[in-house]
C-alpha cells in the first residue's frame, strides 16, 4: 500500500463544523506551540541547575567512592573476625556487610556455553530451549509473492493496516 504525500485541501464553502474544526486546530497548534516553548525553557533552567551543582556533586561522588572502596577492602581484610557468625555488622552511622547475590551459573576455567549447550543437548535436553515462532517480519516482507499470497488466507493470516489519525501543527501558528 502506498503513502499518499499530498494532504487534501479544505473545501471552497466550508461548513460551520468545517469552521469550527479548523478553529479547533489553529488552538491545537497554538497549545503545541506554547507546550513546546515551555518545554524549552524548562530545560534551559534545568541544565543551567544541572551545571551549577555539577563540580560539588563529582567531587562528593568521586570521595564516596572512595570511601566505599577503603570500607569494602577493610571489610575484605577482616572478613573472618568480623563476618564469621553473622553477614553484616551495625554501626552508630551504619550497616555493613555482605549479601548474597542472585544464584547465576558460570562456566568453569576450561569449559565455555557452546560445550556445555552440547552436553546438554546429550545429557539433559529439557534444559535446553527451542524457540518456533513465525518469522512476521518475512511474511510481511513477501507478501505478494505468488507462493504467499495465496496461503496466507488458509494459514488463518490477513495483511492489515490501519490508518492512524494524527495532527501535524503548522510552525507558524
Amino acid at each position: 500500500m502506498k503513502t499518499q504525500n499530498k494532504t487534501n485541501q479544505a473545501p471552497q464553502n466550508p461548513s460551520a463544523e468545517a469552521l469550527a474544526c479548523e478553529q479547533s486546530l489553529a488552538h491545537y497548534a497554538a497549545l503545541s506551540k506554547k507546550l513546546q516553548e515551555l518545554n524549552k525553557a524548562m530545560e534551559l533552567d534545568i541544565n543551567e541547575i544541572i551545571l551549577q551543582y555539577a563540580p560539588e556533586m563529582a567531587t562528593l561522588k568521586e570521595a564516596k567512592q572512595k570511601t566505599h572502596e577503603h570500607i569494602r577492602q577493610f571489610c575484605l581484610t577482616h572478613k573472618k573476625a568480623l563476618f564469621s557468625k553473622k553477614r553484616s555488622i551495625g554501626t552508630p552511622h551504619g550497616v555493613i556487610g555482605y549479601r548474597l547475590g542472585t544464584p547465576r551459573l558460570k562456566t568453569k576455567d576450561n569449559s565455555n556455553w557452546e560445550q556445555v549447550l552440547a552436553r546438554l543437548q546429550e545429557q539433559l535436553p529439557q534444559y535446553v530451549r527451542t524457540v518456533q515462532q513465525p518469522a512476521k517480519n518475512q511474511i510481511l516482507a513477501q507478501r505478494h509473492a505468488e507462493h504467499l499470497a495465496p496461503l496466507l488466507q488458509a494459514l488463518g493470516l490477513e495483511i492489515v493496516q490501519e490508518a492512524l489519525f494524527y495532527i501535524d501543527p503548522s510552525k507558524a501558528a
